[in-house]
């Protein structure tokens, strides 16, 4: 199976979001090493994942996909997108509360709370 990510969140200031996606990978690549994790990985952010980083999940041997641009809507739903489609993904997965809309193939998405609706005082009209 060929597996998106929107890896996004393993740059900069690491964030829970972050720690999660990389802690999943790092998962990931124990159990490739194990032998039980057949899988392709196929990783979409707008800039190199930081080699510290990246050897974290190095054993699943990922794809990288640079996607230029700023890391916000208009990349997730529209620039990446066009670059996934041509990767021939089998399930892309978003790990941070969105996901592109039309991206030609099914989508696992983690929503990892619901204080937005909880508390919609918190965030601002765009947040969401």
């Amino acid at each position: 199976m060929r597996i998106g990510v929107d890896a996004r969140e393993l740059l900069g200031r690491p964030t829970g979001v972050g720690r999660y996606v990389l802690h999943l990978l790092g998962e990931w690549a124990t159990a490739a090493r194990e032998g039980v994790f057949p899988h392709q990985i196929v990783l979409y952010s707008p800039a190199e994942c930081p080699p510290e980083v990246a050897a974290a999940f190095d054993a699943l041997a990922p794809e990288s996909r640079i996607v230029p641009g700023s890391p916000g809507t208009w990349w997730e739903q529209v620039q990446l997108p066009r670059v996934a489609s041509r990767d021939r993904l089998d399930v892309f997965f978003a790990p941070a509360y969105t996901a592109p809309l039309r991206i030609g193939c099914p989508v696992v998405q983690t929503i990892h709370d619901l204080s937005f609706l909880a508390h919609p005082e918190w965030f601002s009209v765009r947040e969401r």
